[in-house]
C-alpha cells in the first residue's frame, strides 16, 4: 500500500530509467519514492540491449543502476549513459559496491550512490541530484549568455567603422579593434602590448604621460590629433577618449578614434582651391541653370571692370558684346557641346562696364553643385594675342607671296625664253598657212602646231598663276603626283637644258590634306635651289612614296602619327657641310652671292611643313648633292590612290538651241561664234554687259543659256548674272574668265552662276560644256 502524500507537499512528477535485475526491490524503490512525494514513471531494464535501447529514446529525468548484473556493470553503464546523456544525473543504487568502487564511479561522473540498505537516502539524493542539475543548468545558461554578450560586444568592437583601442595607466595597448589597424596599417599582432607612444610624432611623444593624466582626472576628452602610420605618413584623428574600470579592478582608457584625414585634406584642398581661384590669372566666373552669376575671381572682376561681388546675382548677358542673333547661336552651341562631349570651348565678344569691347577664349564645363548644375566659366583676355596672330599672319602671308615672286623673278629668263618660242611657233605656222592655200596637207600641220602652241601657252600661263596668286590658305584633298608633274613640265621648259629631271612617282598613293598653293610653292623653292646648286648641270630628282610611323621615326623619333607620304627632291650638285645644314632653314641665311637669293625659301619650306603638321629631313655632303624628304600626315579618310589627270577627248555633239554670248573681244567673239554655229546653234552677241542685259530682256524666252565673259565693259559679269537673275531666276549663266580668284568664284557660284569656262576657249570644252548644261548632266 503506497503511503499517501503529505497534503503540503508538491507532487513531483519523475521519468526514471531503473537498470535492476530484481523486480521486487524495484518496486520497493518505487514504493519509497512515491513516498517521498515523487510520481515516478519507471522503465525497469535488466541488460545492456535493453539499457541502451531506452537511451535511444531519451527523455528520463534520472538514472539509477545496480551496479552488478549479469550482462553489464554499473561502470560500463555509466559510461554509455555519460556517452549519450551526459546531464542525466546516474545514481548507483546496490548493497555491494564497496567505497572504493563508489569513489570511482563519482569519479567517472556518477551523481552520487544509495546502498540498498539505505533506500530512505534515495529522495534525498534524487532531489540533490535535480537541484545540482538545475544549478548547473541555470550557470550553462548564464555562461552561455554571457558568451553570448561577450560575442556580441566583440563582434561590435571588431566591426565598428570607428576605430576602438582599450589602453592602461602606462599606454600599453591591450586590445584593438580591426578598423583602428586599418587606420595605422599594423595587424592586431603587432599593435597589441605595445604602447601608444608608436602613433605619436617624435615632437609630441613627451606629452603622452601628461595627456593620460588628464584623461584620468576628468574622466573624458574629445579633441583631433596628428598620427603617424605604420608607413611614417601622417594622418589626422578625432579621438574620444574615456576613463573606464578594467576587468582586473584597475583603471584603464578606452579610446574610439575616426580617421579625418580626408576630410582635412578636403578642407585644406577647398582652401587651396580657393587661393589658387583668387591668385588665377584667368578670370573664372560659375553661374547657376539660369545663367545668374553666383561666383567671380578677382581676374574676372578686374577683366570686365567690376568691383568685387557686384557681378554676384546678375545675368550673364550683361558680359555679352555681340548681336542678339549671334549671342543666341552660341548659347545654343554651348548647349549642345555641353550635353555631348561635356564642355565647351571657343571665343566670346565681351563688354567691359565702361563699353570697352574685347575678346576672351574661353572655355565652359558643366558641374553639379548641391544637386542642381552650374556652369564654370575661364576666360582669358585674347585681344592683344588676337591682333598680334592677324598681324603675324598677314606678315607670314607677305613673305610667302613675296617667295612666289621671287621664285617666279628667278625663272623669268626661262619663261621669257619659252613664251618666244611658242611667238615664233605661232608666227611661222600662220605664216606657212598664207603660203599654201593649196597645200591642204601643210595647212594641217600649220593648224596642228598652232593649235599645241596656244595650249603649251595656256599651261605655262596657268602654271604661273597658281604660282603667283595671292589666296588665303585653304586646305583640301591634294595628289601630290599632280602637282610634282605639273611642276615637272615647267622645269622642263625652263630650267637650263643641262639638267636633267628624273620623276619617279609611286601609283598608288594617298591623297593628303594640304594648301594647293602652299604645296606647289614648297616644291618649287626646293627645285630651285637644287637648279642653282647644279651649275654645272646635273640629275634633278622628284619621287614620291609611302611611309608608316615605325619607318619615320627611325629618323625622326619625335614623329606621331599613323602613315605618311613622302616628297622627295634630291640633286647632284655641290652639296653642304654639316655646319651649313645645321642653319638652312633659319630666315636670311643663304649660301648665295650677293642679289642672288633672300634666304627666305628654307624658311618659308619649314613654315609651310610646320602648318600642315608634316616633318622635313635633310641629307648633304659636299660634291654628292642634297636630298629634300618632305612627310606629309595621310588624311584621315584617304583610301584613293592618286594619278595624274589623262587628256580626255569628249565626243562633241551639237544642238539648235538659241545661245547669247558676250565677250567684249571681236576676234574672241567671232571665233566661239563660229564654233557655236558650225555645231548647229543659234547664237545672239553682245560686246558689253548693258547690250547683254537688253538682248536677254528682249529674247528671254527664247534663250536656252547665256556664256559671257567676267571681265567687261559697263557691267561687269557678275553684274551682268545678278540683273538675269532678276529677270530670270532659272537662267543658265556660264561664265568665262583667264583667271579668277576662288573667293569671287565661290561668290559667282552663290549668286547663281551655273559653269564656269576656262579661258583661252578650247572649242570641244565649249561645246561639251554647253551640251551638259542644256541637257541637265
Amino acid at each position: 500500500m503506497t503511503p499517501q502524500t503529505k497534503p503540503t507537499e508538491i507532487v513531483t512528477q519523475l521519468r526514471v530509467l531503473y537498470l535492476e535485475d530484481d523486480p521486487t526491490y524495484a518496486g520497493f524503490v518505487q514504493t519509497t519514492l512515491e513516498a517521498e512525494g515523487f510520481s515516478c514513471d519507471i522503465d525497469l531494464v535488466d541488460n545492456r540491449e535493453d539499457f541502451v535501447a531506452s537511451l535511444e529514446d531519451g527523455g528520463y529525468d534520472i538514472i539509477l543502476a545496480d551496479f552488478v548484473l549479469p550482462s553489464i556493470d554499473g561502470f560500463s553503464a555509466l559510461s554509455i549513459a555519460q556517452e549519450k546523456w551526459p546531464d542525466i544525473p546516474f545514481i548507483i543504487v546496490s548493497a555491494y559496491i564497496g567505497e572504493e568502487n563508489a569513489i570511482e564511479c563519482l569519479k567517472a561522473g556518477a551523481t552520487d550512490y544509495v546502498g540498498k540498505q539505505q533506500l530512505s537516502k534515495l529522495g534525498p539524493a534524487i532531489r540533490r541530484a535535480r537541484t545540482e542539475i538545475e544549478e548547473r543548468r541555470k550557470r550553462t545558461q548564464a555562461e552561455e549568455a554571457l558568451s553570448k554578450n561577450e560575442q556580441r560586444y566583440r563582434i561590435l568592437f571588431d566591426l565598428s567603422p570607428s576605430g576602438i583601442l582599450l589602453e592602461d595607466v602606462d599606454g600599453n595597448i591591450i586590445d584593438v579593434n580591426w578598423a583602428f589597424c586599418n587606420s595605422f596599417g599594423y595587424s592586431q599582432e603587432e599593435l597589441v602590448g605595445k604602447n601608444v607612444r608608436l602613433f605619436v610624432p617624435p615632437e609630441s611623444v613627451d606629452d603622452v604621460t601628461k595627456h593620460i593624466s588628464l584623461i584620468l582626472s576628468r574622466g573624458t576628452l574629445e579633441h583631433e590629433v596628428t598620427n603617424v602610420r605604420k608607413d611614417g605618413t601622417l594622418c589626422y584623428m578625432e579621438l574620444r577618449e574615456k576613463k573606464i574600470l578594467l576587468p582586473e579592478g584597475q583603471d584603464g582608457i578606452l579610446v574610439v578614434a575616426n580617421d579625418v584625414t580626408l576630410r582635412k585634406r578636403a578642407e585644406e584642398a577647398v582652401q587651396t582651391q580657393a587661393q589658387v581661384l583668387n591668385n588665377m590669372i584667368e578670370g573664372v566666373n560659375i553661374s547657376d541653370e539660369n545663367a545668374i552669376i553666383f561666383f567671380t575671381n578677382p581676374a574676372f572682376d578686374a577683366m570686365f571692370g567690376y568691383e568685387r561681388g557686384e557681378l554676384i546675382g546678375m545675368h550673364v548677358s550683361i558680359l555679352n558684346a555681340g548681336e542678339p542673333e549671334e549671342n543666341a547661336r552660341v548659347v545654343e552651341e554651348v548647349r549642345g557641346q555641353l550635353e555631348t562631349v561635356g564642355f565647351w570651348r571657343g571665343e566670346f565678344k565681351n563688354i567691359q562696364k565702361d563699353g570697352t569691347l574685347f575678346t576672351t577664349q574661353a572655355r565652359i564645363s558643366a558641374l553639379e553643385v548641391s544637386g542642381r548644375t552650374c556652369l564654370v566659366s575661364v576666360q582669358e583676355d585674347i585681344t592683344d594675342r588676337e591682333n598680334a596672330e592677324a598681324e603675324r599672319k598677314n606678315l607670314e602671308a607677305q613673305l610667302i607671296q613675296a617667295q612666289k615672286i621671287e621664285s617666279l623673278g628667278t625663272l623669268a629668263s626661262g619663261i621669257a625664253h619659252d613664251f618666244n618660242n611658242i611667238l615664233g611657233i605661232i608666227l611661222g605656222h600662220s605664216t606657212l598657212l598664207e603660203q599654201s592655200a593649196d597645200d591642204s596637207a601643210q595647212q594641217s600641220r600649220s593648224t596642228q602646231a598652232i593649235n599645241k602652241a596656244v595650249q603649251r601657252g595656256s599651261n605655262l600661263v596657268g602654271q604661273i598663276l597658281t604660282f603667283a596668286r595671292k589666296t588665303d590658305v585653304s586646305f583640301e584633298s591634294v595628289s601630290v603626283n599632280e602637282i610634282i608633274t605639273e611642276l615637272a613640265r615647267m622645269f622642263e621648259d625652263t630650267f637650263p637644258k643641262t639638267i636633267d629631271i628624273l620623276l619617279e612617282l609611286e601609283k598608288q598613293i594617298p591623297y593628303i590634306e594640304a594648301d594647293r598653293s602652299q604645296l606647289h610653292q614648297t616644291v618649287l623653292n626646293l627645285c630651285i635651289n637644287a637648279r642653282d646648286a647644279m651649275p654645272e648641270g646635273g640629275t634633278l630628282s622628284m619621287n614620291t612614296g609611302k611611309v608608316g610611323i615605325v619607318e619615320l621615326r627611325r629618323t625622326l623619333p619625335e614623329a606621331v602619327g599613323d602613315r605618311f607620304v613622302r616628297v622627295s627632291v634630291s640633286d647632284t650638285g655641290t652639296g653642304m657641310d654639316e655646319a651649313t645644314r645645321r642653319r638652312i632653314f633659319e630666315p636670311f641665311f643663304t649660301t648665295k652671292m650677293p642679289g642672288k637669293g633672300t634666304g627666305l625659301g628654307l624658311a618659308v619650306v619649314f613654315g609651310i611643313m610646320k602648318s600642315h603638321h608634316g616633318y622635313l629631313d635633310v641629307e648633304s655632303e659636299i660634291g654628292r648633292g642634297s636630298s629634300f624628304h618632305l612627310y606629309f600626315p595621310v588624311a584621315p579618310r584617304s583610301t584613293g590612290a592618286s594619278q595624274s589627270h589623262d587628256e580626255h577627248v569628249y565626243e562633241v555633239t551639237g544642238g539648235s538651241e538659241t545661245l547669247l554670248l558676250v565677250e567684249d573681244e571681236e576676234m574672241l567673239r567671232e571665233l566661239v561664234q563660229n564654233i557655236l554655229q558650225a555645231n548647229g546653234y543659234k547664237v545672239l552677241t553682245a560686246s558689253d554687259g548693258e547690250e547683254a542685259v537688253h538682248l536677254y530682256e528682249q529674247h528671254k524666252h527664247v534663250i536656252a543659256a547665256v556664256i559671257s565673259d567676267v571681265g567687261l565693259p559697263k557691267q561687269s559679269g557678275g553684274e551682268v548674272l545678278s540683273r538675269l537673275k532678276e529677270i530670270n531666276p532659272n537662267v543658265n549663266v556660264i561664265l568665262a574668265s583667264g583667271y579668277i580668284e576662288p573667293e569671287e568664284k565661290h561668290r559667282l557660284l552663290s549668286l547663281g552662276a551655273t559653269s564656269f569656262i576656262q579661258k583661252p576657249y578650247v572649242p570641244q570644252q565649249i561645246l561639251k560644256q554647253v551640251r551638259e548644261i542644256l541637257d541637265g548632266t
